[in-house]
């Protein structure tokens, strides 16, 4: 019962109800929830270590911003890389928005 409260727990909250502050007290740091991830793959595309992440709205992109002052775009469904930002940086990206 548990893991079908936690799946309607989710889609309310992707649905944006009210659910979202009470769903990130609740599962944020709930050790049964977590122990449930794995890793799937490793995305490799930047030469110096990610300092942030940002998945837009949908969940069908992800963007990255490392150290090696590129910005990455994402196909994460895919595990492949759909385009590098040179952004012009001149000091390590800790910030992307989608």
């Amino acid at each position: 019962m548990e893991a079908r409260n936690i799946a309607m727990q989710i889609r309310k909250r992707e649905m944006k109800t009210n659910i979202t502050r009470s769903f990130q007290r609740r599962y944020h740091v709930h050790p049964p929830f977590i122990e449930r991830f794995g890793l799937e793959t490793e995305l490799e595309g930047h030469t110096g270590c990610v300092n942030c992440l940002e998945w837009n709205e949908a969940g069908n992109l992800l963007v990255s911003g490392s150290d090696d002052l590129n910005a990455i775009v994402w196909d994460p469904l895919q595990c492949r890389t759909k385009c590098c930002i040179k952004t012009g940086h001149t000091g390590n990206i800790f910030s992307v928005k989608v």
